[in-house]
């Protein structure tokens, strides 16, 4: 038998678990609550005060670049187990840490294609892009 087809297999079990739907249910429901309320959060402070959203995006582009700095470190020295390589955190999703990277990567390119704050942004996006390709190897 397949790898995959022992994943189909368990993943039918699990749906036809009533205890599973409800937790799939619950999980949903949280999930979009919680969106909604984020971007209703975001609206009321754009609308309110757009001039705070560049220095907001601003922040989180610097964190995400520290963020890229330490799992890039980590990564040449080796220091995490060779299944949280990816990440910058030991026992981090990958899929997260490129999460995290990837709006910082976006907002610096907007920025570099702008014209604003080549010195500052310029080595971020690079830091995103290496944090990002790292995960690709």
């Amino acid at each position: 038998m397949s790898p995959q087809a022992g994943t189909l297999t368990r993943a039918r079990s699990a749906l036809r678990s009533g205890d599973f739907r409800k937790l799939l249910l619950i999980r949903l429901t949280g999930q979009g609550g919680d969106g909604v309320f984020q971007a209703a959060l975001v609206a009321s402070v754009v609308t309110e005060r757009p001039s705070i959203v560049r220095p907001l995006l601003t922040a989180y582009t610097i964190s995400a670049a520290v963020t890229a700095v330490i799992g890039l470190v980590e990564f040449v020295q080796g220091t995490l187990v060779a299944e949280d390589r990816v990440a910058a955190i030991q026992g981090q999703d990958p899929a997260h840490y490129a999460a995290l990277l990837l709006p910082a990567l976006v907002f610096s390119a907007y920025e570099l294609v702008h014209g604003r704050q080549i010195f500052l942004f310029a080595p971020i996006a690079f830091l995103c892009t290496a944090g990002i390709a790292q995960r690709l190897k």
